[in-house]
C-alpha cells in the first residue's frame, strides 16, 4: 500500500525487485532495484542528481500509472476475474502468472 499511495500523491518511488514493482522503471516513475545495499544507494544517489522538475514528471508518470490500473473500480474488476478463473469459469486474466501459479500448487 506503501506503494500505491506514494505514486498517487505524486512522488518517485524506489523498490526493490522483492516486490512486485517492475513497472516503476517501465512507467518511469521510480526505480525497480536488486535487493540490495548497492541497488538502493545507486537509486538513491540517481534520484538525487535529478532535478526538481524532472522528480515532478516522474510523480506525474506515478499518478497516470496509479488512474489507469489501481483505481478501486479496476482492483475490484480484476478480482471478479480473479475468483471467476479460481473457480473454472473462464481462462486465466492476463495479469495472472500461471508460470507462478504453477510453482506455489506445486507446494501444496
Amino acid at each position: 500500500m506503501v506503494i500505491l499511495d506514494s505514486l498517487a500523491t505524486g512522488a518517485p518511488v524506489i523498490a526493490t525487485k522483492a516486490s512486485p514493482w517492475r513497472e516503476l522503471s517501465t512507467h518511469g516513475c521510480g526505480w525497480w532495484v536488486d535487493i540490495s545495499v548497492r541497488g538502493i544507494y545507486e537509486a538513491l544517489g540517481h534520484a538525487l542528481k535529478l532535478s526538481r522538475e524532472q522528480l515532478r514528471t516522474m510523480g506525474q508518470e506515478g499518478k497516470k500509472l496509479i488512474a489507469s490500473k489501481y483505481t478501486w473500480p479496476i482492483l475490484a474488476l480484476k478480482t471478479i476475474d480473479l475468483y471467476t478463473w479460481l473457480l473454472g469459469q473462464r481462462k486465466a486474466p492476463d495479469f495472472v502468472s500461471l508460470k507462478q501459479y504453477h510453482k506455489l500448487t506445486e507446494r501444496v
